[in-house]
C-alpha cells in the first residue's frame, strides 16, 4: 500500500499543471482578465484547445500564441504582452494560404501591413499604420 501511495504522489508531482481551455475560464470585461470559473483569482497557466495554444499570466495572455481555424489549419501566430498583441503577426485563410501580415503595438497595427487576395499571393492592398491608423499606402 505504501508503494502505491508513493507512486501516486510521484505521478502527481511529475505533472505539476494541467492545461486549460477557454471553456474552463471566464473573461471579465471590468478588468480585462481571465479567471478560472468560480474563482476570484486571475488565472495563470497554459491554454491548449482545438483553436488556441498559449500562456496566460495573471489573467492576461502573455508570450507566444497560436490560433487555429475550426478545420485545424493555422489561423494566426504572434506574441502577446500583458494581454495585448505585440510584435510581428501572421494570419492565414482557412485553407492555409497567407492572408495578411504585419506588426502590432499595444494591440494596434503599427508599421507596414500587407493583405493578400489568397488566390495568387498577390498583394491585395498594403499600408503603413501608426497606433492603429493608416498613415500611408
Amino acid at each position: 500500500m505504501k508503494k502505491f501511495v508513493a507512486l501516486l504522489v510521484l505521478s502527481l508531482i511529475s505533472f505539476p499543471s494541467w492545461s486549460e481551455t477557454f471553456d474552463d475560464l471566464v473573461f471579465r470585461r471590468d478588468d480585462d482578465r481571465y479567471y478560472k470559473k468560480f474563482s476570484d483569482v486571475p488565472f495563470t497557466g497554459e491554454i491548449k484547445s482545438k483553436t488556441d495554444i498559449g500562456q496566460i499570466v495573471d489573467g492576461k495572455r502573455d508570450g507566444p500564441w497560436v490560433q487555429y481555424h475550426d478545420n485545424g489549419q493555422l489561423f494566426s501566430k504572434g506574441d502577446y504582452k500583458n494581454g495585448k498583441q505585440e510584435g510581428p503577426w501572421v494570419f492565414y485563410f482557412d485553407d492555409g494560404r497567407l492572408w495578411m501580415k504585419g506588426a502590432l503595438q499595444d494591440g494596434r497595427r503599427h508599421g507596414r501591413w500587407v493583405h493578400y487576395d489568397g488566390s495568387k499571393l498577390d498583394k491585395l492592398n498594403s499600408g503603413v499604420f501608426k497606433n492603429g491608423e493608416k498613415i500611408s499606402d
